[in-house]
């Protein structure tokens, strides 16, 4: 093989084996489409990590300061991740916990969903659905994913919202000590 081949092979072997919580400082996200991949995988799982600031994190095309805090990000910092469909907010919770919250306002509920399952198959832990049913709300559902009782606790609370309703998909990933307990309540 010619030598630019096996330098472009080697550094997309080194990319797809990069250690979990590792951002990829190359990779930008899709400004066409709500980028949930890029979202989970460069800025919330290096931030629950603990394994990168947030200026390290975000100093990159395509990731834009948000013009305005929004309310529910929850004293972190806000940012626009493609395009300002996608809202990412990463903070630190007054326990001391990570958290990063994901909002979409464009897209199918159902197809943004599916697209954050299957982002969250490669999650640093297994995740499973919890035996708590969290309230809807304004939502059409909401899931509630936990990590293994031994180990890191991480959860998810996924809420999917009503076709034509204002916010499609809001999701936040949070990194607990101690458990959380809607992962173990009782139906």
């Amino acid at each position: 093989m010619r030598p630019k081949v096996l330098l472009a092979l080697a550094a997309l072997a080194a990319t797809a084996f990069a250690p979990a919580g590792q951002p990829d400082p190359k990779r930008n996200p899709n400004l066409l489409s709500v980028d949930l991949d890029f979202a989970v995988k460069e800025l919330c799982a290096p931030w629950l990590a603990g394994t990168a600031d947030i200026a390290a994190l975000t100093d990159r095309p395509g990731v834009v300061k948000a013009s305005s805090q929004p309310a529910w990000a929850a004293g972190g910092e806000a940012f626009w991740v493609g395009k300002p469909d996608l809202t990412v907010a990463l903070a630190i919770s007054p326990r001391g916990a990570r958290t990063c919250t994901l909002r979409s306002t464009s897209g199918n509920p159902d197809k943004l969903r599916a697209a954050l399952g299957k982002t969250l198959e490669a999650w640093r832990v297994p995740l499973t659905p919890s035996v708590h049913k969290f309230p809807s709300g304004a939502y059409a559902r909401r899931d509630v994913l936990c990590s293994p009782k031994d180990g890191l606790q991480d959860t998810v609370l996924i809420s999917i919202g009503a076709p034509n309703g204002p916010v499609p998909l809001m999701a936040t990933l949070m990194s607990n000590s101690p458990r959380d307990p809607r992962c173990d309540a009782q139906r």
